[in-house]
């Protein structure tokens, strides 16, 4: 005896129940806040305040887009700054190093841009430090060519 139908169909709602009751308990039912939008009165004002979160939502996930463009922007624009910074940097020092060596008043501006006035003043740098070691090696074979002479004179008996 299985009993009536109307039975079956009550322990058939009852295991669904339990099914249904068993699978909701493994999702989180923690508080939730409803503000600033406030308890629905009836299923039509729950409609709308869910379509008015909705729209909300939409409209926050744009500003933050909007937010993080413009974040992305300054930090490229900062990045810009500080190699123009950096160069400017470079090209202080080499106005310095000419001010130093009492470059030519009036002389003619670097057409290039900062990378090229570099590449250009380390070029120079690099010619004048060679142009010392020459006048060094040059100043040496002076000096011990004269002491070469004198030393022959003096082996002759020649006065110095």
């Amino acid at each position: 005896m299985r009993g009536s139908p109307g039975a079956r169909r009550l322990r058939d709602a009852g295991a669904e129940l339990a099914v249904a009751k068993r699978e909701a308990g493994r999702f989180p039912a923690g508080p939730r806040s409803v503000e600033p939008y406030g308890d629905p009165t009836g299923v039509e004002h729950g409609r709308e305040l869910v379509d008015r979160a909705e729209r909300d939502r939409r409209s926050a996930a744009a500003d933050s887009d909007a937010a993080r463009d413009a974040a992305a922007a300054a930090e490229s624009a900062r990045r810009a700054a500080e190699a123009s910074a950096e160069g400017f940097r470079h090209v202080v020092a080499g106005l310095d190093d000419g001010a130093a060596d009492a470059a030519e008043p009036g002389a003619a501006a670097f057409a290039g841009d900062v990378d090229a006035a570099l590449a250009r003043w380390k070029q120079i740098r690099a010619a004048v430090r060679d142009a010392a070691k020459d006048r060094a090696a040059a100043e040496r074979a002076v000096r011990g060519a004269v002491d070469a002479v004198a030393s022959s004179r003096r082996r002759r008996g020649s006065p110095a």
